[in-house]
């Protein structure tokens, strides 16, 4: 994803957006985050579907260095389904929530 055709990387994306998950804690996804961050991508995943209570934040959204997205609702409230911090891997998990 950095570079993948070109070997300037004047091409790379500044962030990759994807809602992967599954579980929490899980740092399979850390070195692809790190590198990423390294490169300059933003990583941003889904905070996770896992309910509005505490604790409920799944990975990869939990790993330190990704940046986490919540859900809103049409009153542009946190969605009751939307998974919430802290994480098992960081203490603020969604960094930002949207529609």
């Amino acid at each position: 994803v950095a570079c993948p055709n070109s070997p300037s990387c004047t091409q790379k994306p500044h962030l990759v957006n994807n809602s992967w998950g599954g579980g929490q804690g899980d740092t399979w996804y850390l070195s692809y985050i790190n590198a990423w961050r390294a490169a300059n991508i933003l990583p941003v995943f889904s905070a996770g579907n896992s309910g509005s209570a505490c604790s409920t934040a799944n990975s990869p959204g939990d790993n330190s260095g990704a940046f986490s997205v919540g859900a809103s609702d049409t009153a542009d409230r946190i969605a009751s389904f939307s998974s919430r911090g802290p994480g098992r891997l960081v203490t603020q998990t969604p960094v930002i929530s949207a529609p």
